[in-house]
């Protein structure tokens, strides 16, 4: 079974394995179950499962199922974790019009590692609702929709192999050109995939190795 770890950004560091749920509560702005067919959403928070990645949903500091927004602005979350190589997002908007930016992610490493997603519109990022703005985004990892209309749309960033070997500090979401309904991004839940120990990959190598000679003197 694969690990999983939840920690919040205040806590102690401690070395990375399986699936990392990232805790950001402390910044979180808004209460999603008060928007459009918020009554669909889980309503206090929990975990829900897209495309086969975990996720920890955001809470407001009542327990609600919250989100937060980067509107015009720059929120960082700290990581300092070592040897991650996939980063998973949920993201969406409120409102949004195809083809109009709505700002970046950028994923910071040691030695100066920088790595950055643009949030576009039409691409990777649409409204959190089925209804009159923005309902297309073909390059999203999977999405988990809701009979209210709502949805969880969840982002995928393979990482550059140099961050592997160095530890992942913080990542930063950075709100651009959200006026007017080009689209205000939020953020719902943040979840990290650890690189294989080299042990681990070792022992799954021996098991897949094991397992064939078992099939093959059947």
């Amino acid at each position: 079974m694969r690990g999983v770890l939840v920690f919040s950004i205040c806590a102690a560091v401690v070395p990375a394995y399986g699936s990392i749920l990232v805790n950001f509560d402390s910044q979180v702005n808004a209460d999603i179950t008060t928007f459009t067919g918020g009554s669909g959403y889980p309503q206090n928070g929990g975990f829900v499962n897209v495309a086969g990645i975990d996720h920890r949903l955001a809470q407001t500091t009542s327990g609600k199922t919250g989100s937060m927004f980067f509107v015009n602005e720059t929120k960082t979350i700290t990581i300092n974790e070592f040897g991650i190589g996939e980063v998973y997002t949920l993201i969406n908007s409120t409102t949004g019009v195809n083809g109009q930016l709505n700002g970046r992610i950028e994923i910071a490493g040691s030695g100066g590692l920088l790595q950055t997603v643009v949030l576009t519109q039409g691409d990777n990022i649409r409204d959190h609702f089925n209804g009159s703005f923005n309902n297309s985004a073909p390059n999203l990892n999977g999405t988990l929709s809701y009979q209210s209309g709502v949805r969880f749309d969840q982002q995928k960033i393979v990482l550059d192999t140099a961050f592997h070997t160095a530890t992942l500090t913080e990542i930063r979401f950075i709100g651009q050109n959200n006026f007017g309904s080009n689209g205000f991004p939020m953020l719902q839940s943040l979840t990290l995939e650890a690189v294989p120990e080299p042990g681990t990959m070792i022992a799954l190598a021996a098991g897949a190795t094991l397992l064939m000679r078992r099939k093959v003197k059947r």
